[in-house]
């Protein structure tokens, strides 16, 4: 094959790769700076507080950055999650690569549907947090089945954010879809799960871009 084609192959790769990086690292920029214009003006509060609200317009300064941040980060990983999907690397990496993009449409709904608009901004977070449980689960399953798409780092993260995710959903009321109000002096047990599952969801990302970079490097051609 000419080596002008075998590079064409590896656009996948290169998009997969570069996508996954791109999106996360947006995410996780957006999330912190909004984390920090919030810090300022609550202090220590801010950890008595859902983390969703970083993107309410009524309450935190920096509200348009956090909910673009997901708009562009939740884009970027569907690329990703794509391009891991054409590489056609094995039935796994298929199913891991359906249920990321999955991530990556409730990450989007998060940023169409802010907090302000809490009945909607539910259902897009149950969608999220569902789709990234069976992402997670996914995750595990490679690590113990196919090496090469889960390594220690993200099975960990796949593991906290199992149980983060099943802890949030185990909060949930019904029919509201909602989470119990808690009072400032008491530990608050679906906020903690949310802020565990956000962090969970950053690495978690962040280990795949560096699977999809592994991936991607193995399968380059070498010069003769």
């Amino acid at each position: 094959m000419p080596l002008y084609e075998q590079y064409h192959k590896q656009d996948p790769q290169r998009l997969a790769f570069m996508m996954s990086l791109v999106g996360v690292s947006i995410a996780a920029l957006g999330m912190a700076s909004s984390f920090w214009a919030a810090y300022d003006n609550l202090g220590s509060a801010i950890f008595s507080m859902r983390m969703d609200r970083l993107g309410d317009y009524l309450s935190s300064p920096l509200a348009y950055v956090y909910n673009i941040s997901l708009l562009l980060g939740g884009a970027c990983f569907i690329l990703a999650m794509g391009g891991l999907w054409w590489q056609k690397h094995s039935a796994a990496a298929s199913l891991l690569s359906r249920s990321g993009i999955a991530v990556g449409l409730g990450i989007v709904a998060l940023g169409v549907f802010p907090y302000n608009e809490l009945f909607a901004h539910q259902l897009a977070a149950i969608f999220f947090i569902a789709s990234t449980l069976v992402m997670f689960t996914l995750c595990c399953y490679c690590f113990v089945s196919h090496r090469a798409l889960c390594n220690l780092p993200l099975c960990l993260f796949s593991l906290l954010g199992i149980m983060s995710a099943i802890g949030l959903l185990s909060q949930l009321q019904w029919p509201s879809m909602n989470y119990a109000s808690c009072s400032v002096q008491t530990l608050c047990p679906s906020i903690w799960f949310m802020w565990l599952h956000s962090i969970a969801t950053v690495f978690a990302g962040l280990s795949l871009s560096a699977t999809v970079y592994r991936l991607w490097h193995w399968s380059q051609p070498l010069n003769d």
